[in-house]
């Protein structure tokens, strides 16, 4: 929920920048409509509050979410214990159960880094990362207005937020997050080949 916000936000400072204020007025509206019709009219409100008191948030301290224990569990199973090794990891996607001494029980790992340690190792975290960091230098290339500025700073800080808390398997999410980042390409003029180029003269 957090992320869409900041989605929002960052829509509506591009729509700024471009100078559409009466269109960010009129979006503004819009939300605010559609929400109170949302919180009015369906029963989320409820389901949202009972969900927040059922996760106890209020008490309960950041180390103690199981998606943050997680780290410890990965570096002690490695390190400290060596029920797998850290380079190569354990066994891909074959978390449920087997890190942590069963301490979770049957529930896979959450988090990326701690998920991808586990399946791949250190290698496959570095390589991960590596794909990740040549997708952001692509699309800083080739940044052409500051709305292409915008969008990879937004895919910059959704990368962060899920890749420590955990988003990669999921396959659309994935799909998604790199069409989005990658956008700046799709705005390249390439220069066509020479065949090409002697093709079209010949039937000029």
């Amino acid at each position: 929920m957090g992320a869409c916000l900041m989605g929002l936000a960052f829509i509506v400072l591009i729509l700024l920048t471009r100078g559409r204020l009466g269109q960010v007025m009129a979006t503004s509206v819009l939300i605010v409509l559609a929400g109170a019709v949302v919180i009015l009219f369906t029963d989320f409100a409820s389901v949202f509050m009972e969900r927040f008191a059922q996760r106890n948030l209020a008490e309960r301290e950041l180390a103690g979410e199981a998606r943050f224990a997680e780290y410890i569990l990965i570096y002690k199973d490695a390190f400290v214990h060596h029920d797998f090794n850290p380079w190569i990891g354990y066994e891909l996607l074959n978390s449920s159960g087997n890190y942590g001494k069963g301490v979770f029980g049957s529930r896979s790992l959450h988090a990326d880094i701690t998920n991808l340690v586990h399946s791949a190792g250190i290698v496959g975290l570095m390589l991960y990362l590596l794909m990740a960091g040549k997708a952001f230098w692509e699309s800083f290339k080739h940044h052409k207005t500051h709305t292409d500025r915008m969008v990879t700073l937004f895919c910059c800080c959704i990368f962060i937020v899920f890749t420590i808390t955990g988003r990669y398997t999921q396959a659309g999410y994935m799909l998604l997050f790199f069409l989005l980042l990658l956008m700046p390409l799709g705005k390249i003029q390439r220069e066509p080949s020479p065949a090409r180029k002697e093709e079209v003269s010949s039937t000029q």
